[in-house]
């Protein structure tokens, strides 16, 4: 069977997987989708150790570290990196789920303030990260 060769597989997975990744997306409800662009001069490898730091810190900030690393409670998201080395800035993209339980039980938030709450502490983050662009930033 030649279209089972391994370069027309590649070729395949390449066209459809960002189909399938949109159609699993588009199954669930987010709260938030943003994308961050990294410096010029992160390479890939930075780019994900940066990202895996972001979002742990996230997750102890709601959950404590016991939360994270003992129950593994995580703020629900997905998340992609894309980009080149040689040519693009690496950038980041993100769907999250606001933890709105989270805020409800320990702020008393009703769950419209939730979003906004969790906004202010994803745009100071960003701001202490040392990997992304903030030129776009207010």
């Amino acid at each position: 069977m030649e279209w089972l060769h391994e370069k027309n597989i590649t070729k395949i997975m390449k066209r459809d997987l960002p189909t399938a990744y949109a159609e699993w997306l588009d199954k669930h409800d987010w709260d938030i989708a943003l994308t961050l662009n990294y410096l010029p001069d992160i390479r890939y490898l930075q780019a994900v150790n940066a990202a895996q730091h972001f979002w742990n810190t996230i997750d102890r900030e709601f959950f404590s570290w016991n939360g994270v690393f003992r129950r593994g409670s995580r703020v629900p998201r997905c998340c992609f990196i894309e980009g080149d080395d040689e040519i693009a800035n690496w950038h980041y993209h993100i769907a999250v789920q606001v933890p709105k339980r989270y805020f409800e039980k320990n702020l008393d938030l009703n769950p419209s303030d939730c979003v906004g709450k969790f906004c202010s502490l994803l745009t100071r983050l960003i701001h202490d990260c040392t990997v992304f662009w903030l030129a776009d930033v207010a």
